[in-house]
This record gives C-alpha cells, sequence and structure tokens, in this order.
C-alpha cells in the first residue's frame, strides 16, 4: 500500500473532516479515487462509441427527405 500527500484547500479538509471524523477516512478517499478512475474510464468508452457511430455516419448511404417520405407511404399502404 502507497501513501500520498495531496495539497488541498483548508476550507475542503474541514468539512471532509467534519463529515467523516466517525469514518476511515483512507478508506473514504480510496473508495472515492476509485469511483473517479471509474467515471474516467467510463467516459472514454462514451467518446470512442460516440466517435465509432460518427465515423460510421460517414459509410451510411443518405436518402432524401421524399425517398423516406416515399418509403413510408408504401408502408403505411
Amino acid at each position: 500500500m502507497s501513501i500520498a500527500q495531496f495539497a488541498i484547500a483548508d476550507d475542503v479538509i474541514n468539512d471532509f473532516n467534519q463529515l467523516f471524523h466517525k469514518d476511515k477516512q483512507s478508506a473514504v478517499i480510496e473508495e472515492l479515487m476509485r469511483q473517479i478512475i471509474s467515471d474516467i474510464k467510463q467516459q472514454g468508452k462514451r467518446q470512442q462509441a460516440f466517435h465509432s457511430l460518427t465515423n460510421r455516419r460517414i459509410l451510411r448511404p443518405t436518402v432524401s427527405q421524399s425517398e423516406i417520405e416515399q418509403i413510408r407511404d408504401e408502408v403505411r399502404l
């Protein structure tokens, strides 16, 4: 296990200590770090999916509004 040191604003430290004075603070910080790491990884996956989908749009054939309306009318009959 490693020890980490960070410069954190006094008001944040005071609020943290007040809220988590009964808890094992290192465990709280570890869980917060795990959560933000998970969030950042998930954000990266979402960005990759977005880029993959938008890149596929280039390969997709375009359809005009009149073609859409024609097909819609044919399906409704």
